[in-house]
C-alpha cells in the first residue's frame, strides 16, 4: 500500500522553510504534543456528547 503525499509540499506558495539552526526540536515535539491532546479531548467531547444518556437503575434499600 503506498502512502500518499503530504498536503505541504516545498513548492506550495504557503510552504515556508526554516533552517535547521532556527529550530527547537522539543519546543516542535511539545507544540505537536499540546495538539494532539487538543484534539483528543475534543473528540471525547463529541464522543460523549453523542452517547445515549443510559437512565438509572432504581436502588433497592
Amino acid at each position: 500500500m503506498t502512502r500518499p503525499l503530504p498536503r505541504a509540499a516545498c513548492l506550495d506558495p504557503s510552504f515556508k522553510y526554516t533552517h535547521s539552526s532556527e529550530t527547537d526540536i522539543r519546543k516542535t515535539f511539545k507544540r505537536l504534543e499540546r495538539q494532539m491532546k487538543k484534539q483528543a479531548r475534543a473528540a471525547d467531547d463529541v464522543a460523549s456528547e453523542q452517547a445515549p444518556e443510559v437512565p438509572q437503575c432504581p436502588t433497592h434499600s
